[in-house]
């Protein structure tokens, strides 16, 4: 069965070395020319695919990189600006606010606008209602310090 296998192999290589030295029938040796220039074709499209794959993956590897170098940046950023020191003093120095002790606790309320309703604005539960700005500051376990 071997040597059958060899014997149509060698019988087709013989052919197709024939027609490429067109020592067969013109119709054969056009179809032969025509296989190997497909075959040809086809590898060197797939050459080329295969290059602009590699450029297309190298780019989207670059940008990958850059969005990381990014987004790393920005996180940096959010991290300085959020930091509880830096808000503090933010605070503190450009909007002037006072840090409270823990000790206090420190409420406000305002009225709304006498136009649009005669409702008081709820304060918080159990306090009385007026329809004055109020200002209270309690220390802990003490009554109310300080009333405007």
């Amino acid at each position: 069965m071997k040597s059958e296998r060899d014997d149509v192999y060698k019988r087709v290589a013989q052919n197709f070395v024939a027609a490429l030295i067109c020592q067969t029938r013109l119709g054969v040796t056009l179809l032969v020319y025509a296989v190997l220039a497909l075959l040809l074709l086809t590898y060197v499209s797939a050459h080329v695919f295969t290059s602009m794959l590699s450029q297309d993956i190298a780019q989207l590897q670059v940008q990958r990189q850059q969005r990381k170098e990014t987004f790393n940046k920005l996180t940096g950023q959010y991290i300085s600006v959020s930091s509880r020191a830096r808000v503090s003093h933010y605070c503190e120095s450009v909007l002037g606010m006072v840090q409270t002790s823990d000790r206090s606790v420190q409420r406000f309320a305002l009225r709304e606008r006498a136009a649009t309703s005669e409702k008081d604005v709820a304060f918080a539960p159990g306090l009385s209602k007026t329809k004055e700005t109020r200002f209270t500051l309690l220390g802990k376990n003490e009554k109310s310090v300080d009333e405007r």
